[in-house]
């Protein structure tokens, strides 16, 4: 718990500088800016998601791997709203979003809050089953991944 408060505390501040930083610079600039902070969100989700698929594939198995990573799913997805806040829809950036982000930010709020609750689930499997349930925190997160990208992302 107090690993996330930590990383949550690092992640506001950082939005906090680059809130002011954003400021000072062209609409371009910021939904550039915008764009790349969600593909980095994205690229630390997935980064997380390795080691637990590993150990659902026969790896060795690390509690505190596993615990470490689901933490970090769980906060990550927390911030997946906050930063598509910024609709980038006007300007020619390569990114997978679909134009439906925008238009139902609710539904992509309510599918970003199911990862973070997938999350939260797996984190109570691994605390109360260990190794034997790595399988099933993973079927926890991993639907939760795969309706957004039905929904959100293109192929």
């Amino acid at each position: 718990m107090k690993r996330i408060i930590l990383i949550s505390a690092a992640i506001i501040s950082t939005l906090i500088s680059f809130n002011s930083f954003a400021q000072r610079m062209t609409p371009e600039e910021q939904a550039a800016a915008a764009v790349g902070t969600r593909q980095a969100v994205f690229k630390l989700l997935a980064f997380n998601m390795g080691p637990l698929q590993g150990m659902a594939r026969g790896g060795d198995y690390d509690e505190a791997v596993a615990v470490q990573a689901i933490e970090r799913i769980q906060t990550l997805a927390t911030m997946i709203p906050e930063v598509f806040a910024n609709d980038t829809t006007a300007y020619d950036f390569e990114t997978r979003a679909l134009n439906v982000v925008w238009s139902d930010m609710d539904g992509f709020a309510s599918a970003a809050n199911d990862l973070a609750m997938g999350a939260s689930e797996a984190l109570s499997i691994i605390n109360s089953q260990g190794a034997d349930g790595v399988r099933n925190a993973i079927q926890a997160i991993g639907p939760t991944c795969g309706a957004c990208h039905d929904a959100f992302r293109a192929e």
